[in-house]
């Protein structure tokens, strides 16, 4: 296992706590709703099902990304600079590429998307070489890319501001 992806688990594993605490309350105060949907969902991915999301959005993963994945699969809402990120878990990550024109047209970037804010606009990991980047995409400016950073600070940037 590489030292930036321990760096990011051992991050995430300190938010894991936190998160099962919000989500019991959210469970307690909403479990006679109907249309009741869990807060958020983390289980890990087999390869086959990170094969199967490849093959959908025509990119590779690499890692250290590919292995969050699979051990977390994470489709939670965490806070990041003031604004509420929503990390997408591998069936998330089909729907915004399928329901996302845009997203087509990014495919000869190899960009896919990982999260979401509050305003509906991306961020989007570009692999470059042997690298990943996260971009933020405005999706009211022609989906114009803005450089977040590399992918394992910004991922645990927003982890730690969360705990």
């Amino acid at each position: 296992m590489n030292t930036d992806y321990q760096k990011l688990k051992s991050s995430f594993e300190k938010l894991l706590p936190k998160l099962k605490e919000m989500n019991d309350e959210y469970n307690e105060l909403f479990k006679n709703d109907e249309e009741f949907e869990p807060l958020f969902r983390i289980e890990s991915s087999s390869e086959k099902e990170i094969l199967d999301l490849e093959h959908h959005i025509q990119s590779s993963i690499i890692e250290p990304y590919r292995s969050f994945i699979k051990d977390y699969n994470p489709s939670i809402e965490i806070s990041c600079d003031g604004r509420g990120v929503r990390l997408l878990g591998i069936k998330e990550m089909k729907e915004e590429f399928d329901n996302t024109y845009e997203f087509k047209e990014l495919l000869s970037e190899n960009i896919f998307p990982i999260a979401l804010d509050g305003s509906g606009n991306y961020f989007v990991v570009k692999t470059e070489k042997e690298n990943q980047f996260i971009y933020w995409i405005n999706h009211d400016k022609d989906f114009s890319l803005s450089l977040e950073g590399k992918f394992i600070d910004i991922m645990i940037k927003w982890i730690e501001e969360e705990l």
